[in-house]
């Protein structure tokens, strides 16, 4: 995705990955880096974390549909997530 990204601006600059140190072990492959990433990521925004306050408004935020308009509607929310965004 982010290379996508790069084309579309016209950003041709890339970065060597770098290795990663994690559990004693060196990584090099990318793939390997971000399912570790992915992985830490998923363990640490596990419910079991969250205590029973923030879990319950998590559920219930996570149950309520989301009203993707681009515009505002009458007696409704809306958060404009289809705007278009930039870097400024």
């Amino acid at each position: 995705m982010w290379n996508n990204i790069k084309k579309q601006s016209g950003s041709t600059r890339t970065c060597p990955i770098q290795p990663s140190l994690i559990q004693d072990k060196v990584f090099h492959n990318p793939e390997e880096i971000s399912e570790i990433l992915a992985d830490t990521y998923y363990d640490i925004s596990a419910n079991a974390n969250y205590d029973k306050t923030f879990l319950t408004q998590k559920i219930k935020a996570e149950n309520s549909l989301i009203n993707f308009d681009p515009l505002p509607q009458p007696n409704a929310e809306s958060l404009y997530y289809n705007l278009p965004f930039s870097e400024n």
